[in-house]
């Protein structure tokens, strides 16, 4: 699963205008429980994104032909 996250930002006042973008792709590790996704902007201005995730765990290995 990928998260991405892009936004622009608009400056005008009467002599110019400004523009720019962001944009940011990450993944998400095995386990993150995309539909409890939470994000807000805290109080500096930065963007904050969390979510839940469930550990996977791994399935046994067997050692010299025998199972677990």
């Amino acid at each position: 699963n990928e998260l991405i996250v892009q936004g622009e930002h608009r400056h005008k006042d009467k002599n110019r205008s400004e523009r720019s973008f962001f944009f940011k792709s990450t993944t998400l590790p095995p386990g993150t429980q995309i539909d409890q996704l939470q994000s807000h902007i805290t109080d500096d201005g930065q963007l904050k994104i969390e979510a839940p995730f469930v550990e996977q765990k791994e399935a046994p290995k067997s050692i010299d032909g025998q199972k677990h």
